[in-house]
C-alpha cells in the first residue's frame, strides 16, 4: 500500500496553507513512489541526473550539493566517484535517503537551506570547485520570501571557481503533467478537478493545500533576474561552461555561475548596507546630489550629513524640472503619466512626482527586498501605496506590459549590470514604452578612453570589468528605437558626494551599528571613487523619446 500525505479539510481554502510546512511534514514515500511508478518524470530524472553528472565531470567539480534533495532520487542516484552531499529540511526525507542510498562518498544532513552558506564553512579547504544544485521545481517549492536568499545561499558555497543549477517544471508541458500526473497520483497532491487549475498561468491548488507553477523559459529568466542572477542565453540544448538556460525532458535547466550575479542584491540586502544608507547616505534615497546648487548659506548653515540631503533633493527637483520639459512646454507642470523606475530603492523619486500629482499610475522595480519593502511601507504612509506599486524583479526584465508606460527612469542604478546589462535595459524600456513615450535617467559612467589599471579599484568595488559610457547609451538607445538623445553633464558631483559621505562616515564612525569590516570597506570604497571621478567618472542627465517601434 502506498503512503498518503497527511490530509487536511476540503472546506478550507489552498491560501490558508503553509507550503513549506505541507513538504515539511510529507511522507517521504509518498513523493517517491509518485515519481517511481511509471511516472511522466521518470525520463525526465534520468535527463536530469544524465545532464549533472556530465556537467560535473566535464567541469572538474570535486563535490556535488544538492540543497533539498528530497528523497534522494536525483543525487543518490548518480553514478560516479565524485563526492556527493544532499541537505533537505524534511527529517524523514534525509532517513529515507540515508537508508535507501548507502553509497560511498555520499552524505545527507538535515538542514534549513537559508542557513547553506554558515553550515557550509566546515567545508572549506575539503572542496574547491562544487556543483550545487535545487533541482525538479525545488526552488518553486520553498516560501517566495526566501528564494531569492537560497540562490545567495548557493552563490556562497559555489564560490568564484564552481557553479550552480536550478531547474524548473517547464509550463509548455504543464496539461500534460495535469493529466498524465497529478490527477493520478492523489496520494501525492489529494484530489481535485479543473476549477483548481489555471490554465493560462499554468498553476494547480489543489484542495489538499499541495500546489505547482510551472513557468516558461522565458519567466524562469525574469525570476532569476529578480534573484540578481543575469542569464542571457536561452537554448534548448546545454551549452558546457557557459551561463545559459536549456530544455530537456519535463525540466527548465538553469546553469549559472558567479559571474550572472553584480552583487547588487546580496549587498543591498545586508544589515550593514541597510544601516549605512539610513543612517548616512539617506532614508528614502540612495542617489549622488547637486552639491555645486547648494547655496553659501546652505553651505555654511548646513551639517554635512544635511547637506549629502539637500543634494540630494536638489538633484530630484531639477529632475523633476526635467521630465516636465518633456511632457509640456513648461518647465512647472507635467500631466499625470504612468510611470516605471528602474532600480526604484526606497522609491523616494516616485513619491516626489506623485506628491507633485504626476502620478497616474506608476510602478517602480528593484533587486533588494529589504530596499523594496521599506519603499512599500514609505509610500503607505505618505498614502501613495495605491498609486505605487513596488515590485521586487530587476529591470532587465520586469512584468510590465508592452508599450504600457509614459515614462520610464532610473536614478545611478543602471551602472550595476555594465554596459552589456544596461543594453538589455535600454531593450526594456523600449518595449515597456508607448510610441512618443520618454526615456530619462541618470547614471556613473566612464570616460569614454581610461586607463583600466587606473580604473581596476573602481572595478572591484561594483564587480564589473568596465562601466558604460555616455556613447554606449546612446547606441543602445538608438538600436532600440530611441531618438532625440541628450546628454547633460554634472560630473563634477561625484567626488563631492563620495567625499561627503565619506567625512560623514568617519565622524559617526563609533556610532554607526555596522560591522568593523563593513565600515573599513566602505571607507575605502568611498575614498577611491573621490580620488578617481575627476579624471575617470561621468555623470548627468540623459533623455530620448522613443519614436520608432523596433522589433526587440
Amino acid at each position: 500500500m502506498v503512503p498518503q500525505i497527511n490530509k487536511v479539510s476540503e472546506e478550507k481554502k489552498y491560501e490558508e496553507f503553509d507550503e513549506q510546512k505541507l513538504w515539511a511534514e510529507m511522507d517521504p514515500l509518498a513523493w517517491h513512489y509518485s515519481i517511481a511508478r511509471n511516472s511522466v518524470f521518470e525520463d525526465t530524472y534520468e535527463l536530469t541526473r544524465t545532464q549533472i553528472l556530465d556537467a560535473a565531470e566535464r567541469g572538474g567539480h570535486d563535490v556535488i550539493l544538492e540543497a533539498g534533495c528530497g528523497t534522494g532520487d536525483i543525487i543518490g542516484e548518480l553514478q560516479t566517484d565524485i563526492h556527493r552531499i544532499g541537505v533537505d529540511i524534511n527529517d524523514r526525507f534525509i532517513e529515507h535517503c540515508k537508508k535507501h542510498h548507502q553509497h560511498e562518498n555520499m552524505e545527507f544532513h538535515e538542514l534549513d537551506v537559508t542557513n547553506l552558506g554558515q553550515w557550509w564553512k566546515q567545508f572549506e579547504g575539503k572542496f574547491k570547485k562544487p556543483l550545487v544544485i535545487c533541482v525538479n521545481n525545488t526552488l518553486n517549492i520553498m516560501p517566495e520570501e526566501i528564494r531569492g536568499n537560497v540562490i545567495a545561499q548557493m552563490f556562497e558555497v559555489c564560490g568564484s571557481e564552481g557553479r550552480c543549477l536550478v531547474t524548473y517544471w517547464n509550463g509548455n508541458f504543464f496539461s500534460h503533467a495535469i493529466m498524465n500526473f497529478y490527477s493520478q497520483n492523489v496520494e501525492l497532491c489529494g484530489p481535485f478537478d479543473f476549477s483548481h487549475v489555471d490554465w493560462n498561468n499554468r498553476t494547480l491548488h489543489a484542495p489538499s493545500g499541495y500546489s505547482t507553477h510551472w513557468m516558461l523559459p522565458e519567466e524562469v529568466q525574469r525570476l532569476l533576474r529578480s534573484y540578481d542572477v543575469n542569464i542571457g542565453l536561452i537554448g534548448a540544448k546545454i551549452q558546457h561552461g557557459k551561463d545559459h538556460i536549456n530544455t530537456a525532458g519535463l525540466s527548465i535547466f538553469a546553469w549559472f555561475s558567479t559571474d550572472c550575479s553584480c552583487g547588487g542584491k546580496s549587498y543591498y540586502d545586508s544589515e550593514d548596507a541597510q544601516t549605512f544608507y539610513s543612517q548616512i547616505w539617506g532614508d528614502a534615497e540612495t542617489h549622488i546630489g547637486r552639491y555645486d546648487l547648494l547655496t553659501d548659506a546652505e553651505k555654511s548653515s548646513l551639517t554635512k550629513i544635511q547637506q549629502i540631503s539637500r543634494a540630494e533633493e536638489i538633484h530630484e527637483e531639477n529632475f523633476v524640472k526635467l521630465i516636465a520639459s518633456k511632457f509640456r512646454s513648461t518647465s512647472d507642470d507635467i500631466p499625470k503619466v504612468r510611470i516605471l523606475d528602474m532600480g526604484c530603492g526606497y522609491g523616494g523619486l516616485l513619491r516626489r512626482l506623485w506628491k507633485g500629482g504626476h502620478v497616474w499610475r506608476a510602478t517602480g522595480c528593484d533587486i533588494a527586498s529589504k530596499m523594496c519593502g521599506k519603499a512599500r511601507v514609505l509610500n503607505t504612509e505618505m498614502g501613495a501605496d495605491q498609486d505605487i506599486a513596488i515590485l521586487e524583479e530587476s529591470y532587465l526584465g520586469v512584468s510590465v506590459p508592452d508599450e504600457s508606460v509614459d515614462l520610464v527612469i532610473s536614478m545611478d542604478a543602471l551602472l550595476h549590470v555594465g554596459p552589456e546589462g544596461q543594453k538589455t535595459a535600454i531593450k526594456e524600456a523600449g518595449r515597456v514604452l508607448r510610441p512618443g513615450g520618454w526615456m530619462v535617467f541618470c547614471d556613473i559612467m566612464q570616460q569614454e578612453v581610461v586607463d583600466p589599471v587606473e580604473m581596476q579599484p573602481i572595478y572591484d568595488r561594483i564587480h564589473l570589468t568596465k562601466l558604460g559610457t555616455v556613447s554606449n547609451y546612446q547606441e543602445c538607445l538608438s538600436e532600440s528605437g530611441f531618438t532625440k538623445f541628450e546628454f547633460e553633464p554634472h560630473s563634477e558631483n561625484v567626488a563631492s558626494h563620495y567625499g561627503t559621505v565619506r567625512e560623514v562616515l568617519i565622524e559617526k564612525k563609533g556610532d554607526i551599528a555596522v560591522s568593523e569590516a563593513f565600515l573599513n570597506k566602505m571607507e575605502a570604497g568611498l575614498a577611491v571613487w573621490k580620488e578617481l571621478a575627476p579624471q575617470n567618472i561621468v555623470w548627468g542627465f540623459m533623455t530620448a523619446q522613443k519614436t520608432e517601434k523596433v522589433n526587440i
